[in-house]
């Protein structure tokens, strides 16, 4: 089986698995990145600033934004888990910081997604595959549809659900479960890919549902992917639409592109203010920026 179509028929869990884990918005004060803040986490911050093992990172357990992880951080973690007030400065929980975060996380795959995806290839690779376990099942039709069924591929990455070739796109909708962990992604859309001088156009959305990240939906918007090896962004513009709590605020984060190194990045806010930010598409940096 050959890396293209191994890659045209995973292009869609690995997709979402590191959307879901881009997207997933730092907490202020969970130590150990669960989503919640517990007296757990309050023990956690108060041993990295005894300077014993913790789980704690700078962006989720400096609360004051000192630029250090003190007992006072510690003290304002079991204060939140309390349910008491604090004031909260941590650096990885801003917005600038969060937006980033996603970006850095997810962008690199879309380009891959463009390019790896081709219904008939991914049919042709299942038919040489099979599931890691007993009782798990996957089908392949003439159509091209493949349809899975708890079946466990990839070192522990249960498959459920279909995905389904069209005459220039595909249907999906699929569900994936670290077995180790019972963490899900579902995911379901529908997108279609056109020919263009330059590469390809992508049209269409992604819906996600993720234990670890809440809900998202991504739309691609007459999106232009370069056909060089870097799959660069020509035009057009990707909007995430934001449904995870924990981006207190945020309503959607849309990107336009115009073929240079920097994309705009437009973040509404539940108030319906927006506020600029530009992003290197080469080194990943984000800065303010005013229209």
């Amino acid at each position: 089986m050959s890396s293209s179509m191994w890659k045209s028929l995973v292009a869609i869990p690995v997709l979402a698995l590191v959307c879901a884990a881009g997207a997933a918005a730092e907490v202020c004060g969970d130590a150990d990145g669960n989503g919640t803040v517990t007296v757990t986490d309050g023990v956690q911050t108060l041993r990295a600033a005894a300077s014993l093992s913790s789980t704690c990172t700078p962006a989720r357990c400096d609360v004051d934004g000192s630029g250090t992880i003190t007992v006072s951080d510690g003290v304002n973690v079991l204060r939140k888990a309390a349910h008491l007030p604090i004031t909260e400065a941590c650096p990885g929980t801003s917005l600038d910081a969060q937006v980033q975060g996603l970006l850095q996380g997810s962008l690199p795959l879309f380009g891959a997604l463009v390019k790896g995806f081709g219904g008939g290839a991914a049919a042709r690779a299942a038919e040489t595959l099979e599931c890691e376990n007993p009782g798990g099942t996957f089908t392949v039709e003439d159509s091209g549809r493949i349809s899975f069924h708890h079946c466990v591929m990839g070192g522990g990455l249960e498959y459920g659900g279909f995905s389904m070739p069209t005459a220039n796109g595909l249907d999906f909708d699929l569900t994936f479960t670290e077995v180790a962990t019972g963490e899900y992604t579902s995911m379901s859309g529908s997108f279609t890919e056109t020919a263009h001088e330059n590469g390809s156009v992508l049209n269409g959305h992604f819906d996600f549902s993720s234990s670890a990240s809440g809900r998202f939906r991504i739309i691609f918007d007459a999106l232009v992917v370069s056909d060089d090896p870097n799959a660069s962004f020509i035009s057009g513009s990707l909007e995430f639409q934001v449904e995870d709590p924990a981006w207190s605020g945020v309503t959607s984060i849309r990107l336009s592109f115009d073929g240079s190194e920097w994309a705009m990045v437009d973040v509404l806010l539940g108030d319906d203010q927006f506020v600029a930010f530009r992003y290197n598409l080469v080194t990943g940096e984000l800065e303010s920026f005013s229209h």
